[in-house]
């Protein structure tokens, strides 16, 4: 008997194949390529994303949305507008990377190779629609960023950041397997669109089963998102690895991990809108206020900027327990905010841990608010200009890009009736204001304890991602339209 194998709709998984394509073209060039030219690695894999980027294009403009390999993928726009940002904050990080590498010594040739491995990750979970799907792309993601966070062998801190990853990851992946076989067993299913039928019309939604898988399945979504009381690893995640690799971790991974939530709570599980938008609600306020407030004490500036993005995800959350897909109107709002603020949070988050990269010497990364940042507007006036611009953007200051990502979920959080949302959020922005406005204040106020030394060395590609960083920052605070509408143009999350 003839068995038909199933139809491959590569064209589809574009951007994942060439990605993952240049991830291992990449690791095999590396056996070939001399320790002083690697480097060049950077520059192929900063090629790759590009090229992926322009598949996404290409995609955008023709048969989507479609589902592909059994309904197990769902190319639509959302997620390629979710994969373009993705690509954005690795190319930019990849540029980050190339002279950091060289100057404190960690040029190893499987940087480049790992990087691209786990951005094709996040471009399988921008586009995952089934749980399985899912599983891969999330192990795909963490086990490269495992190994990125202790790439600076010689440090004890990376090494230790490393293994509190991989440990804590690996106790979120049980939550996430545990909570889709109880899924399963009450639905038969794992597939998203599938689930979405199984549920509508059905007498499944009081299935304590079903709560409790999606209860723990939240909780795994929870500790990759560093989301309050499931955030422990992140400060000292953040502060162990290179600062490189973490600017990187801060922004790849909540792009695509919350488009994958997004993804399974309003494409998949609609019907259990009221069970999820209460522990989201919950999760939301306990994570705004924990971030921001704890963020407050912190004197290195990498720790600080950890609860900093704690708190930035609490925001995010707002506009997701808002999506209500029963008020059409009211979700859209809700989930173009969603995607407006990971872009704005790529460009303002990414610019920031580029001056703290352009700072960073061989021996000593300069993370001391008090001592490395103090007067640091006598020393590297433009430095200290565009650190400011990304501390007032990522407080919310208005002619910024933060400022603009805060007031559409806000918003969004008003029409959809989630007004305590709003309130909490307004207050916490003020108290972030706080130690955004230190750093500033440090910068030009404070007095410098590094009068005799030389000035830091900014290279071309770092500046790059400075200017690029800084002028999306002020770009989307002034007319945010552009980007506005491509978020708006980005909502068509496949459903059945």
């Amino acid at each position: 008997m003839e068995i038909a194998p199933p139809p491959f709709d590569l064209g589809a998984i574009a951007p994942f194949l060439i990605v993952a394509v240049g991830a291992m073209i990449a690791l095999l060039a590396d056996l070939f390529i001399p320790p002083a030219r690697r480097p060049a690695l950077g520059y192929f894999a900063l090629g790759t994303t590009l090229v992926a980027i322009g598949a996404c294009v290409w995609l955008w403009g023709g048969a989507v949305p479609r589902l592909a390999f059994a309904n197990m993928i769902a190319v639509d726009r959302f997620g390629l507008f979710v994969t373009i940002v993705t690509l954005i904050g690795a190319a930019l990080s990849i540029l980050l990377s190339v002279d950091f590498l060289q100057e404190q010594r960690l040029g190893y040739g499987e940087y480049f190779p790992l990087m691209l491995f786990t951005v094709s990750g996040m471009i399988l979970l921008a586009f995952a629609n089934d749980l399985i799907t899912f599983f891969i792309a999330l192990e795909i993601l963490s086990l490269g960023l495992y190994i990125l966070a202790g790439s600076a062998r010689g440090r004890a801190v990376s090494q230790e950041s490393a293994i509190k990853y991989f440990l804590l990851g690996s106790f979120s992946f049980g939550f996430l397997v545990y909570g889709t076989s109880l899924i399963y067993g009450a639905t038969g299913t794992t597939n998203f669109t599938a689930l979405r039928v199984a549920l509508e019309g059905s007498g499944l939604t009081d299935n304590p089963l079903l709560l409790a898988g999606l209860a723990l399945v939240l909780v795994g979504f929870a500790f990759k998102l560093a989301l309050a009381p499931f955030h422990m690893w992140t400060p000292d995640v953040y502060s162990g690895a290179p600062t490189a690799v973490t600017a990187f971790m801060s922004v790849g991974t909540k792009v695509a991990t919350f488009a994958a939530l997004l993804r399974l709570v309003t494409g998949a599980l609609p019907a259990l809108y009221a069970d999820w938008s209460n522990a989201l609600f919950a999760l939301a306020i306990v994570t705004m206020i924990l971030g921001n407030l704890a963020a407050i004490t912190q004197r290195n500036i990498k720790r600080m900027l950890a609860y900093s993005s704690i708190g930035q995800a609490g925001y995010v959350l707002v506009a997701v327990v808002a999506s209500d897909t029963t008020q059409p109107g009211v979700n859209d709002a809700a989930q173009s905010s969603v995607l407006f603020y990971l872009l704005a949070y790529t460009f303002m988050n990414l610019g920031a841990f580029a001056v703290v990269v352009a700072l960073a010497r061989p021996d000593d990364e300069r993370l001391d608010l008090d001592r490395d940042y103090a007067g640091l507007a006598r020393r590297q006036p433009l430095l200290a200009a565009a650190m400011a611009v990304f501390m007032l953007s990522l407080g919310g200051i208005p002619l910024t890009a933060g400022f603009m990502g805060k007031l559409l979920v806000f918003r969004a959080a008003i029409e959809a009736g989630y007004w305590p949302l709003a309130v909490v959020g307004v207050l916490t922005s003020a108290v972030a204001l706080a130690f955004y406005l230190r750093v500033v204040v440090r910068m030009y106020a404070g007095e410098s304890r590094h009068a005799e030394e030389r000035p830091a060395r900014v290279p071309v590609p770092l500046a790059v991602v400075l200017a690029v960083c800084l002028v999306a920052t002020i770009q989307f605070g002034i007319l945010p339209a552009i980007p506005l509408d491509a978020a708006r143009g980005a909502l068509t999350i496949t459903a059945p």
